[in-house]
């Protein structure tokens, strides 16, 4: 696997491009043609590109895509909550969907 601590990716917003380390990035959200990237501290970036995009980036430094509209760091997953479907609740308290068709893949990658 590669190295999360010594890789960063380029977030690029409306206004500007920021560099950030893949290992400080706990989950993504899609919306349309943009990504909202949760980072460590409480910190967040909105990016015009897709979650897609991002998928394809982050996938083999162990992110997994959790639903349509969620990429997940895996390293942030605390637990797996089987209360009403699927969820996985993350270091910071986020819960974050399992769709059902992602469920065999997520549970094959997190156990």
């Amino acid at each position: 696997m590669n190295d999360l601590a010594t890789h960063k990716i380029a977030l690029t917003t409306t206004s500007e491009t920021y560099r950030v380390r893949i290992c400080d990035i706990m989950y993504c959200i899609s919306s349309n043609s943009y990504t909202t990237f949760y980072l460590q501290y409480g910190q967040k970036q909105i990016v015009t590109r897709s979650i897609r995009y991002y998928e394809g980036l982050l996938t083999s430094y162990g992110f997994i895509r959790t639903h349509p509209s969620y990429l997940v760091n895996k390293e942030y997953v605390q637990r797996i909550s089987r209360k009403e479907g699927i969820s996985l609740i993350l270091q910071d308290g986020a819960i974050i969907p399992v769709s059902k068709n992602k469920k065999t893949e997520v549970m094959a990658q997190l156990i």
